[in-house]
């Protein structure tokens, strides 16, 4: 190819990867539609990230509004789409980092915030402890001005079915996670690592 047709790339300044978890949904069930619910919220999240970043934000603003959108979602295992413990409730984990400070905020064992990965946010930057968990994490978002959401608000029938179906199958509890994460490579070094996991059921079908 002759050097004039060359095509001239512009500079990239930085990357934002998002990651949706893992699991496998039967083929049965990941008809187009669901296949379609899944992308348009995976291009949204990208888009939520991109943007903050596009318009000033930082690393971090560009991982925290990325993650948020997938908590939001009922199709994700994290926020509104998490999976229950065996007393029947949610029990999620969250935590956050910055490389080239290394700052880190993290929470854990907490069932009535939101969006998990503002506090563990809240936690680095507003907290002189790097991890929280159960009870004392929640009174620190409550410090931190967010309100507790109500149990029905994580409700899901297909993540309350698969409690069911782990029960009905003597199942037991994992060490298993299926975290979300948002990664950002900046070209100045200052790489921002998120990651939220929610504890989960697996059936044991030995």
């Amino acid at each position: 190819m002759a050097d004039t047709e060359r095509r001239v790339h512009p500079a990239v300044d930085w990357g934002l990867v998002i990651h949706g978890g893992v699991g496998v949904i039967p083929p049965e069930e990941m008809t187009k539609e669901v296949e379609a619910d899944y992308r348009r919220t995976l291009t949204e999240s990208l888009q939520a990230g991109y943007r903050a970043m596009k318009e000033g934000g930082s690393a971090v603003d560009g991982i925290v509004d990325s993650i948020g959108v997938m908590e939001d979602s009922p199709l994700f295992n994290a926020g509104r789409g998490s999976n229950y413990t065996t007393d029947g409730v949610v029990s999620m984990d969250a935590s956050i980092m910055v490389g080239n400070t290394l700052e880190a905020g993290a929470v854990a064992g907490i069932s009535d915030v939101r969006y998990p990965i503002r506090l563990a946010r809240f936690v680095m930057e507003r907290c002189p402890h790097v991890f929280l968990s159960g009870t004392g994490a929640e009174g620190f978002a409550r410090e931190m001005g967010m309100e507790p959401t109500p149990p029905e608000f994580f409700y899901t029938e297909r993540r309350w079915n698969d409690l069911e179906a782990a029960k009905a199958r003597e199942a037991v509890i994992s060490t298993g996670h299926s975290p979300v994460k948002v990664l950002v490579i900046p070209t100045n070094e200052e790489l921002v690592v998120a990651r939220e996991v929610r504890r989960f059921l697996e059936a044991d079908n030995n």
